[in-house]
């Protein structure tokens, strides 16, 4: 579960993409939490989404406040809204949201604008004390040729930025996804409690106090010449 958004949105605003929250009273809420569905409950809230919706250019990305609902199929299917009760629909499929909401980890559903990403800019900064100590390849299962002949710049930009950001931070060591824009800005996905989330390309035992620097896909080992294989 990532820290809410709401959190930390007001410092870091121009650090991130611009999002609408909206607040749930008590009824709303039941509509995650014990099922309640009372049509005009349910139609108000699908109000408030459109509202927003109709105010924002393009398509909508939704999430809870503390989380996205990536296990929802709807999601799957297209992660992107455009009418307001698709978009709850989103929600309420997805377990982690209503598990969420159960928790108290969300009181507030928020949208932004709809923004096509490349894996391949996705990134997981790791912070100790104010301080960028290690930046892993967001998605592991890929070697990118581009990020690796950039990496020694891609590493001091990531630096620079999280010196930019450090002093607004909701806490001091935590880990943070950005994406990398086409014009080299880093944006703000989520932020993550240190260790409540995957240390993908490096491991929680390592010495936190040494950088780390940034770490990538090695790319794939290619054999040539005549290799033969018996078994």
């Amino acid at each position: 579960m990532s820290i809410p958004v709401s959190t930390w949105y007001t410092d870091l605003a121009n650090y991130t993409f611009p999002t609408v929250f909206i607040r749930l009273n008590e009824a709303e809420k039941e509509i995650f939490t014990d099922k309640k569905r009372t049509a005009s409950i349910v139609n108000t809230l699908i109000g408030k989404i459109d509202y927003v919706i109709d105010h924002l250019p393009g398509s909508s990305f939704i999430h809870a406040d503390s989380c996205a609902p990536t296990d929802s199929p709807l999601f799957r299917k297209s992660d992107a809204v455009k009418v307001g009760s698709v978009a709850l629909d989103m929600l309420l499929e997805s377990d982690k949201v209503t598990e969420a909401f159960k928790e108290e980890k969300s009181i507030r559903i928020a949208l932004h604008p709809y923004r096509r990403v490349n894996k391949m800019r996705e990134f997981r900064m790791f912070i100790v004390e104010g301080k960028l100590k290690g930046l892993s390849q967001r998605y592991v299962k890929e070697y990118y040729s581009r990020i690796q002949k950039r990496s020694d710049e891609i590493w001091k930009s990531a630096q620079q930025f999280c010196n930019k950001v450090a002093d607004f931070l909701p806490e001091q060591t935590l880990v943070v996804d950005v994406y990398l824009t086409a014009t080299d800005r880093f944006m703000i996905i989520a932020m993550n409690k240190w260790e409540s989330c995957e240390p993908l390309l490096f491991n929680w035992d390592l010495d936190w106090e040494k950088s780390h620097g940034l770490k990538l896909v090695p790319k794939p080992i290619q054999l040539g010449g005549d290799v033969s294989v018996s078994f």
